[in-house]
């Protein structure tokens, strides 16, 4: 992982973009020493929304568990208990 100052990617714009696009390297963008932002390629933020996701869906399971372990029920079980489609809504 590379640092960078704001200063200098602004000038190296083009280069920057071609070692993060095409080398799967991740750039921290410094201001005054401090890291401000990261460039990071199109596939590296795909792979991390998908691990976002993924994990998001394992949260909502086991929330939906204790929910359930609790005696509570889904908005789909709701709904299909009052005869009512979700498309519906």
């Amino acid at each position: 992982m590379e640092r960078i100052s704001a200063e200098e990617a602004r000038k190296h714009f083009s280069k920057l973009l071609g070692h993060v696009a095409f080398g799967d390297n991740v750039t921290i963008i410094t201001r005054y020493g401090d890291d401000h932002a990261a460039m990071i390629s199109l596939d590296a933020l795909r792979r991390f929304q998908r691990m976002e996701e993924y994990i998001d869906g394992l949260e909502a399971t086991e929330a939906i568990a204790e929910m359930k372990k609790k005696g509570g029920r889904t908005l789909d079980e709701i709904l299909c208990k009052h005869g009512i489609e979700r498309d519906a809504l």
